[in-house]
């Protein structure tokens, strides 16, 4: 666990070396907003989870997901904001999608066997666009970067 800190924390002050300094408060800001909901939703998932499959492979993705969620955040942020942050989520939400099934097998877990785990691939988008366009917006209104 310290050791996978240790490698989140140097991508972290490298990315932020490469960042001017008047954008760096920006990022910051960008990077709390997006990891705030996925970080509240783990904390109120993941015990249940754990209660009906322990697995190791679930829960690190869990832990993971604040983390992605907060540089595809600054990721919305830098592309100076062309588009729909729910199209940006559910964009994030199909590519999760694709990697779930094909890593983790997620629809085991939800009990989806053959092509009925390809839901997911539709299903998991649209909850993205709704979490980001309400959540994850709300956040940045919060935070000053609207």
């Amino acid at each position: 666990m310290a050791t996978s800190h240790f490698y989140t924390t140097t991508v972290l002050i490298i990315a932020m070396k490469a960042i001017k300094k008047k954008d760096l408060r920006k990022y910051s800001k960008s990077f709390m907003s997006g990891a705030t909901v996925p970080a509240l939703g783990v904390a109120l998932i993941a015990p249940l989870l754990y209660m009906v499959s322990a697995e190791t492979v679930t829960i690190t993705y869990l832990a993971a997901l604040p983390f992605v969620w907060g540089l595809w955040n600054i990721i919305y942020e830098a592309s100076k904001r062309p588009y729909n942050v729910g199209y940006h989520g559910a964009l994030l939400g199909f590519i999760l999608s694709i990697f779930n099934i094909s890593t983790f097998g997620i629809a085991r877990l939800f009990g989806l066997s053959g092509g009925l785990g390809l839901i997911l691939v539709f299903f998991e988008p649209l909850v993205y666009y709704f979490v980001w366009y309400y959540g994850v917006e709300w956040f940045n209104k919060l935070v000053g970067l609207r």
